[in-house]
């Protein structure tokens, strides 16, 4: 089954983190950068989003999940980022992405 929010079914996040840590974690597979930092930005860009639909502490929770994966991203990432994604992913989890409000 695929990842459920506790506060709001209907939201759950469209790359149901469950089934890939669960299905690439155990099987030893190994990781690209391009593949870590294209699931991180589908991530940081879930939370950022329901951020800007929700109110309160839920816009706080979500908010404060896409700054959690951009820095996990960036600590994971470390000393081989290619120019320009860690600030285009720190913008994104800060709401200050192209297009944002």
């Amino acid at each position: 089954p695929p990842l459920t929010c506790l506060y709001h079914a209907p939201r759950v996040p469209p790359h149901t983190l469950r089934g890939v840590v669960r299905g690439s974690l155990t099987d030893k597979r190994k990781w690209s950068y391009r593949q870590i930092t294209s699931l991180a930005e589908e991530i940081i860009h879930w939370h950022a989003e329901q951020a800007k639909a929700t109110e309160g502490y839920l816009s706080a929770l979500y908010g404060s999940s896409a700054r959690a994966v951009h820095q996990l991203w960036r600590e994971l990432t470390m000393g081989w980022q290619d120019d320009g994604d860690n600030a285009r992913l720190e913008a994104l989890a800060e709401g200050r992405a192209a297009g944002s409000k």
